[in-house]
């Protein structure tokens, strides 16, 4: 059985449905359970699912009471695997219980595997859901979905919009806010929208009578109408003569003091001393001077937790908000600094950016202008390219980055070697360690970088209709991921400019028992000028290095995607000694650039 629901129009609705077991008589030896799953028609995606298993099954009838709360976003697919696992489907956890999971299966598949194989008769651009289900979507009807809803346009506005060309805007209100005398614009505030309603409390909603701005513990009044305002266009200001003022304001600390009902009484009095007087608060109320200057007062809650009545989906502690308490038909997440998305799940923090952070909302879906953006633009739809992609790309690209800063730091420790040695120095030998210390640096690398791809997972954006990469560290893995960087970073510099300064010092210290017509200090200074490339590189390297450990470690967070550039720039600054080897390696050495000479003119003979 089937039920269409529609928030606006049948919240609060009971729904009595029968329900029939597979078999008749039961097998009173198996235990059975119903399971709900709930669709989006529009989209026909799906959002979530319950189970609710029977508990006396030896009862002939058995009465099952449920409250069903449908999250505002879909259920994301878990990472252990269900058992048996998934063939044709992905494992997802009921919401009602966390530790049992099922497998919700592709369109044409059926089973506790999804591994069942049938016909899908339903008609065309409906979900299959097995082979007698037919999820119709939004329009059509029947049990395959062949019939069509003559009451339904055929061509429908999309996005909230209505009218002939789809020009005017339905079902939104607007408020147009400017600011009017205030010293300092801020960054952002809160607007409440009270409701009075006769038979019970004010309460804060879409449909409203009143609206305060909240600036920190300010507030103003911006909006208050005798007829409730739903689906306006309002432009309205916040002035500094419309703060609300506090008790303490308006009356000496001992009254402030007293308690709630031995002062209530007097609220008349601020409303009929201040003549310019608007509203007022204390710590319960929020009081309104009427035309006749009474003070209208109704309970607030200052304090007030914004975490959609406790079903909280936004992360990262992000403020909760829902267009009713009740029925509530829409929600949205206010998110903090260094975080953003429709649920507040895309860190912008600078050691755990990635590209698809820096650049995603600069893509635009419907330009395809690059095999390089098919992900964003969605040409490519599997989800298992998806993940392995977003496995691999960032930790291939971190790896081979340090593999190269560390061969580089091996490089310089087998040219201290051979300086050390000298004729005793072993060539053979020294390339067949040579091999094995590739594949071993590649190894250590890799394992040191295992953490990353554990923690990245795709992440759905139904906003943006996107699929994210995303990265969620611990506050413990954040300092690991700064430890490693830092350690990556800086002892395969380390390495190179010791190795650099053995190199001189030696050949120095050499020169000068061999040649002593000339001093110590002047072999080292020629040994410097002539070896000046091995402390060139280092020193280019360290500065390359520390201009990205500045970007990643000192800035804050992206608040914007206009401020991409900045840390674009950081990004792409880890790959600038690998693009510049030939200007930090091969160009400030002698022998490395005859030798590269001697190459190029080969190649063009």
């Amino acid at each position: 059985n089937y039920i269409e629901y529609l928030p606006i129009r049948d919240c609060n609705t009971k729904y009595n449905t029968y329900l029939l077991y597979s078999t008749r008589p039961k097998n009173s030896s198996k235990k059975y359970s119903v399971q709900i799953d709930a669709f989006d028609q529009l989209t026909l995606t799906h959002r979530t699912s319950w189970i609710y298993p029977l508990e006396f099954t030896f009862l002939p009838v058995h009465r099952l009471s449920v409250l069903l709360k449908n999250p505002m976003f879909k259920i994301e697919s878990i990472k252990k695997q269900c058992w048996p696992p998934c063939i044709h489907g992905q494992c997802l956890s009921y919401i009602n219980n966390q530790n049992l999971t099922y497998c919700h299966c592709e369109s044409g598949w059926s089973g506790i595997q999804c591994n069942v194989n049938h016909t899908c008769n339903c008609a065309p651009g409906s979900l299959c859901i097995s082979s007698s289900i037919c999820l119709c979507p939004s329009g059509r009807f029947g049990h395959r979905c062949y019939l069509v809803e003559s009451s339904c346009q055929s061509q429908t506005c999309l996005h909230g919009y209505t009218g002939d060309h789809c020009e005017y805007r339905e079902n939104q209100t607007e408020i147009d806010l400017s600011f009017d005398d205030l010293e300092t614009i801020p960054s952002s505030l809160l607007i409440h929208l009270i409701l009075i309603e006769e038979t019970a409390v004010p309460k804060r909603t879409i449909m409203f009578h009143m609206a305060f701005a909240q600036i920190l513990k300010d507030y103003y009044l911006i909006i208050i109408h005798e007829n409730p305002i739903i689906f306006e266009q309002i432009s309205t200001k916040i002035i500094s003569s419309y703060r609300c003022r506090s008790i303490v304001e308006l009356f000496d600390e001992l009254f402030s003091n007293r308690h709630i009902l031995k002062r209530v009484k007097y609220y008349h009095i601020p409303c009929q001393t201040y003549v310019e007087l608007n509203c007022f608060y204390d710590e319960v109320h929020i009081c309104l001077c009427t035309r006749d200057r009474q003070a209208n007062c109704f309970e607030f809650d200052h304090n007030m937790k914004y975490d959609c009545n406790g079903s909280n989906f936004c992360e990262h502690q992000g403020n909760c908000f829902l267009g009713d308490d009740k029925c509530p038909t829409s929600a949205f997440c206010a998110c903090p600094n260094c975080y953003f998305g429709s649920k507040c799940q895309f860190s912008t923090k600078g050691s755990t950016l990635s590209l698809d952070i820096i650049l995603g909302y600069h893509i635009r879906s419907t330009l395809k202008f690059s095999f390089l953006l098919l992900i964003h633009i969605g040409s490519i739809t599997n989800r298992t390219f998806y993940y392995i992609q977003c496995l691999s790309i960032d930790f291939l690209l971190r790896s081979l980055l340090c593999t190269n800063d560390w061969l580089s730091a091996f490089v310089a420790i087998e040219r201290a070697m051979n300086v050390v040695k000298g004729v005793k120095f072993n060539k053979t030998k020294s390339k067949q360690l040579a091999k094995w210390m590739i594949l071993i640096i590649m190894v250590f690398i890799s394992i040191t970088f295992i953490y990353d791809p554990l923690h990245r997972n795709l992440v759905d954006d139904e906003e943006e209709q996107r699929v994210w990469c995303v990265t969620k560290y611990s506050s413990s893995m954040q300092t690991v991921d700064w430890i490693m960087n830092i350690f990556h970073f800086s002892l395969p510099l380390l390495i190179n400019v010791i190795s650099s300064l053995v190199i001189i010092f030696i050949l120095a210290r050499t020169r000068s028992k061999s040649q002593k017509t000339k001093s110590y200090e002047e072999h080292l200074f020629e040994q410097i000028k002539y070896h000046k490339h091995l402390l060139i590189s280092p020193f280019l390297l360290v500065t390359l290095a520390v201009s990205r450990l500045i970007i990643s470690f000192l800035s804050s967070c992206m608040k914007s995607a206009r401020d991409s550039w900045f840390y674009l720039f950081g990004y792409f600054i880890s790959f600038i000694p690998s693009i510049l080897t030939l200007e930090i390696f091969i160009l400030p050495s002698k022998i490395y650039k005859e030798t590269f000479k001697k190459v190029v003119s080969n190649m063009w003979q």
